[in-house]
């Protein structure tokens, strides 16, 4: 009996395994045959399986302007984008560098409208700080003259020279480091009348002498 048994159990064995060998042999017929784009062989040579020979270098010094360390960085009014703006002898054209402004909607960035460029201006106070300040398009920082009034107060006997104040000049680094007059225009003159001991005239004097001067 127990011999019958085990006879029975090996020849169940025998037709399991048999069965599975066929399902994994018909399996693996399948996945072999299933197509798979974009891949080849790699050629032979000496660089067979490097990734190397076969491929064509992409030389993209003609499509993107080279640049080194003297390449001014510009940047955008929320200092989002920075890039540089470069000549590919086709044309001027920005070079996207970097990116400061957050998720993306879409992960796309929007050039459709013009944006400003802001250059750093670093400011002579000896304390090594910069601000960004508006370019044109040679590079050029775009100033304005920021104007303010100041009263000059003169003696009440003597009066005020004027003429000192008139000709003093101050260099502005905003239009190429020329010297220009630091005042520019006259708002209200303070005037007294001398008269002497005897009741004559002798001079009209200057009290007060406000002014806009340049910054």
């Amino acid at each position: 009996m127990s011999k019958a048994v085990k006879k029975k159990s090996r020849r169940m064995w025998r037709t399991m395994r048999k069965t599975l060998g066929a399902l994994f042999l018909v399996s693996a017929l399948v996945i072999a045959a299933i197509p798979v784009d974009n891949l080849q062989a790699a050629p032979t040579g000496s660089g067979a399986g490097t990734g190397q020979d076969g491929y064509e270098k992409c030389d993209t010094s003609s499509m993107i302007p080279q640049m080194n360390a003297q390449t001014k960085i510009y940047t955008t009014a929320g200092q989002e984008i920075q890039f540089a703006y470069l000549n590919d002898n086709s044309g001027y054209g920005a070079v996207i560098v970097g990116y400061n402004g957050g998720y993306l909607q879409d992960g796309t960035l929007d050039f459709t409208r013009p944006v400003d460029a802001y250059g750093q201006y670093r400011i002579n106070d000896g304390g090594g700080g910069y601000n960004f300040v508006a370019v044109g398009l040679n590079g050029n920082f775009l100033f304005y003259e920021e104007w303010i009034e100041k009263t000059y107060p003169g003696d009440t006997t003597a009066g005020l020279e004027e003429k000192p104040i008139l000709e003093d000049t101050v260099k502005m680094e905003g239009m190429n480091g020329k010297e220009v007059n630091r005042v520019v225009e006259v708002v209200k003159r303070e005037t007294k009348d001398i008269i002497g001991a005897d009741g004559n005239f002798i001079k009209t004097i200057v009290t007060s002498f406000t002014v806009k001067e340049r910054t």
